[in-house]
């Protein structure tokens, strides 16, 4: 009997005796399965890459939950789910902040009629804007607190993150945001208030924090205060604020992006090369069953659509009907997601009546 349990051998033949139950045929298999996916998370915990043929056969037969698990073992997972939760960040700060001007935006209509004014503008407006500042604050300080936790796993990259991070939040503003939702998680601060202002061009409304209240009741940094200080109406308004500081997430999400796409590292490329091949697969499976009930004396040329862009049937449709070169465009169009084998390929030349390899 091997002693390795990623070969899948064992020599012991459950099946030939006659006193085990079904069951424990079942939990025998099972235990053995167990193992041998333990062996193989263990593995991947190594790091050595790229993964092995043996490895990656194992990790490719599993499937759903099971497969989720052993790949949570590759040492670039938690990276994954690091840069997918700044994504979600990002996100986040985004829909608070258009909520922040939607909230000041109720507030310009509400104007227009004292009355609903102050029947509505508490619970429609006021306490909305309160939560909505305190999810932007969140999110926006919560973007630099996980870049850090990446920057752990990869110090490859640590120099040109932290240049970014000096460039756009080493400022005032970036002290008060993050001062602000400190204190606003403490309950040090009082929320927002509203604030109508009547010029030549009708009354506006606005969400804004008062300056000598936000100095007298925080616990605020030399330069948070002097953000607050620099008020020249004593009144902060938080869309200006959220605005202003947005430009700096969209510009650090973006270089941060362009840090990744140029240092993928080792892990990465090996964890997405067996994403990809697994995606492909099934997708080239998917494609064999449609060839085959499409293929049964249907036009093939009726569902282009369905499966391509208005553009790429048209380029499509500008090469020669019933075609190789047609065909092979086709499968070109959809490289990146399938993988295409002799056997499918064959299936797409004869479904769309194109010469096949054996007819020459």
């Amino acid at each position: 009997m091997s002693d390795n349990p990623l070969d899948g051998n064992d020599e012991s033949n459950d099946s030939q005796n006659p006193k085990l139950s079904f069951l424990e045929l079942m939990a025998r298999d099972a235990a053995r399965r167990s193992a041998r996916l333990e062996a193989a998370a263990s593995a991947l915990r190594l790091g050595e890459f790229p993964t092995s043929p043996e490895l990656r056969k194992i990790i490719q037969s599993t499937v759903g939950r099971e497969r989720q698990r052993l790949l949570q073992s590759h040492p670039f997972w938690t990276e994954m789910k690091l840069r997918e939760g700044f994504k979600a960040l990002v996100s986040a700060a985004y829909a608070a902040l258009a909520d922040i001007c939607r909230h000041e935006a109720a507030l310009t209509a509400y104007a227009t009629d004292r009355g609903v004014f102050q029947q509505h503008v508490e619970y429609t407006v006021s306490n909305p804007a309160q939560k909505d500042v305190m999810a932007f604050c969140a999110a926006a300080t919560g973007l630099i607190d996980t870049t850090r936790r990446i920057l752990k796993r990869r110090p490859d990259i640590a120099d040109e993150v932290s240049a970014l991070i000096g460039r756009l939040f080493v400022d005032d503003l970036t002290a008060f945001v993050k001062d602000l939702r400190k204190n606003l998680s403490h309950g040090s601060v009082v929320v927002p208030g509203w604030m109508l202002q009547t010029d030549q061009t009708g009354t506006s409304g606005a969400m804004s924090f008062d300056s000598d209240e936000l100095l007298a009741f925080g616990d605020w940094s030399a330069s948070a205060r002097k953000y607050i200080l620099s008020a020249s109406d004593g009144r902060i308004r938080v869309s200006k604020v959220a605005n202003l500081y947005h430009k700096k997430i969209q510009d650090f999400s973006v270089g941060l992006d362009d840090v990744f796409s140029q240092n993928v590292s080792a892990s990465e490329r090996d964890f997405y090369d067996l994403e990809d091949e697994y995606r492909m697969r099934g997708q080239g499976q998917w494609a064999k069953i449609l060839a085959d009930q499409v293929g049964r004396g249907r036009d093939p040329y009726r569902y282009l659509h369905r499966f391509f862009k208005d553009e790429e049937v048209r380029a499509i449709l500008r090469l020669p009907r019933h075609s190789k070169e047609q065909v092979d465009f086709i499968i070109a169009l959809k490289g990146a997601e399938i993988r295409c084998d002799n056997a499918l390929r064959d299936s797409l030349y004869r479904m769309f009546g194109a010469p096949t390899d054996d007819a020459g």
